[in-house]
């Protein structure tokens, strides 16, 4: 057996592990279960999330965005953070919007957790996992 078979065989068995890791095992995976409208306090809106999570979540990030349904022209986008401190299991979450953005009406809140779950592996980079909830909201100021 020649150098260079013995390379492709080593190279198809670390790629066909990659590819077991990522679809099989799924590390990293986090499954959003619900969105919901929580009302203000302390001059912001909060919008709870909750989600399952199976760690390690060290390359997991949220992000969200409100749109105005009566202007869709309207979007508010949440600052994008990680998920680095949720523990196995059941997580919940308020996700923080200033209230003096939002006008009262219907909103659509659009809630996307993504996670890389392994930087070493590059088939989580080409194909993260991705979990995503939209769910319309009412704001009322009263």
């Amino acid at each position: 057996m020649s150098d260079v078979s013995v390379y492709v065989i080593w190279s198809a068995i670390a790629i066909l592990l990659a590819l077991m890791d990522r679809f099989i095992m799924r590390r990293g995976r986090c499954q959003l279960l619900s969105v919901s409208g929580g009302g203000f306090k302390d001059g912001f809106y909060r919008v709870g999330i909750s989600f399952n999570a199976y760690p390690p979540l060290m390359f997991s990030q949220v992000s969200y965005t409100l749109r105005d349904a009566n202007h869709p022209t309207t979007v508010i986008t949440g600052k994008t953070r990680t998920l680095e401190f949720s523990r196995r299991g059941l997580n919940s979450e308020f996700l923080l919007v200033k209230s003096e953005l939002l006008t009262p009406g219907d909103w659509i809140v659009d809630v996307k957790i993504e996670s890389i779950g392994c930087r070493i592996n590059p088939f989580y980079k080409i194909c993260p996992i991705t979990s995503h909830q939209q769910r319309t909201v009412h704001v009322n100021k009263e």
